[in-house]
């Protein structure tokens, strides 16, 4: 979603322009799609507004966005699709290049030198920074048997106990 924000930076516009609109998987691809770890997004609504500050110097907009995904990936102990979401919001600061090189290195703000923002991207990279480095189906997910690849949430396997080395037997009375 393409917004212009020209009004807000001349300060025309009193108030903040709010936005609210659904990501649908057919807008999104492959990479965004693997970036997030998903298998397949249902959806991804995006919400907030976007409103003009004032600093000393020049014009700073502020996007106060919320984010709600809902998409399906890959548990990482057993390897069975699994439903997730992930809800996350927050502020970003947007100065323009032509104003104020100094924000130019503060994590905060994105530096614009147009008068439009593309929503879509900016609320992929937030949702990007929000994802975990793996899913899991359940905190007490048991994973896979090591030799035979059952899925151990449905019950034990029939492989043998692994047997301890030999050369370790000494350590078992260690704590004793």
């Amino acid at each position: 979603m393409r917004i212009n924000i020209e009004s807000l930076k001349k300060k025309e516009t009193v108030g903040a322009i709010n936005f609210d609109f659904t990501i649908t998987p057919d807008k999104l691809d492959d990479i965004q799609v693997a970036a997030m770890g998903a298998e397949e997004v249902e959806f991804i609504n995006v919400s907030g507004d976007i409103t003009p500050l004032s600093d000393i110097n020049n014009s700073i907009i502020a996007i106060n966005y919320k984010i709600d995904a809902k998409f399906t990936a890959r548990c990482a102990r057993c390897d069975e699709t699994t439903p997730q979401e992930i809800y996350t919001d927050g502020v970003k600061y947007l100065a323009d290049i032509a104003d104020d090189g100094d924000k130019e290195n503060d994590e905060n703000f994105y530096m614009i030198n147009s008068n439009t923002v593309e929503l879509t991207d900016f609320a992929m990279e937030f949702l990007e920074l929000e994802v975990p480095i793996r899913y899991l189906c359940s905190d007490d997910c048991k994973g896979l048997c090591q030799k035979c690849g059952k899925n151990l949430n449905g019950g034990e396997c029939n492989c043998p106990i692994k047997e301890k080395n030999p050369a370790f037997k000494i350590l078992d009375n260690f704590f004793d």
